[in-house]
């Protein structure tokens, strides 16, 4: 999902890559991209659910492919005793730690951008794809999460009442912690 991404130049609006170009041209806008990028950039794949919040981090330095992950793990128990795990791409144990308090998917989302950017400074993030469980009829494929999509996804909640609204609350709390991050939507 992460290689449907559409990556726009915040100063111009112009294409940077774009999944509906031509292959070739794909291509050629994807190394425009990792051109401009003077460091090594983050890619952060979020799965929240009722009690976790699963997480993946991908350099953006080519297009990311399944084994590219630099980290992966969880933050599980939210709402009660929180604990974290990751492992980077050989399976080396990064992180096992319990945290104290019962923090919400907020607080647990706080903490874990702060551990990522101790953990890897040098790839500062610049996207977060989120699996959300239900798009309904109109969403079936990555989308940018901007206002209109969002309120779509609030009016879907009855379909996946499980579900959906920890989604929605991690989407909330990226934009409020990360304002600046683009958001994706992955169906």
């Amino acid at each position: 999902p992460l290689a449907l991404l559409r990556i726009r130049d915040r100063a111009s609006g112009a294409a940077l890559f774009s999944p509906d170009a031509p292959t070739m041209r794909r291509r050629v806008l994807w190394r425009r991209y990792r051109s401009r990028v003077c460091v090594m950039a983050g890619i952060l794949v979020l799965n929240a659910g009722s009690s976790s919040i699963k997480f993946s981090l991908f350099s953006a330095s080519r297009r990311p492919e399944s084994g590219d992950v630099i980290c992966e793990g969880a933050c599980e128990g939210i709402g009660n005793q929180l604990h974290a795990a990751a492992k980077d791409a050989a399976g080396h144990v990064l992180l096992k730690e319990q945290l104290s308090g019962e923090p919400v998917h907020e607080q647990a989302l706080s903490w874990l951008l702060g551990w990522l950017a101790r953990q890897f400074p040098g790839y500062p993030l610049i996207a977060a794809g989120h699996r959300i469980v239900h798009g309904g009829t109109r969403y079936s494929r990555p989308v940018e999460l901007d206002a209109e999509v969002i309120a779509e996804l609030e009016r879907l909640v009855p379909l996946a009442p499980l579900h959906q609204p920890h989604h929605l609350e991690v989407i909330a709390a990226l934009s409020k912690l990360h304002p600046d991050l683009m958001q994706i939507g992955c169906f």
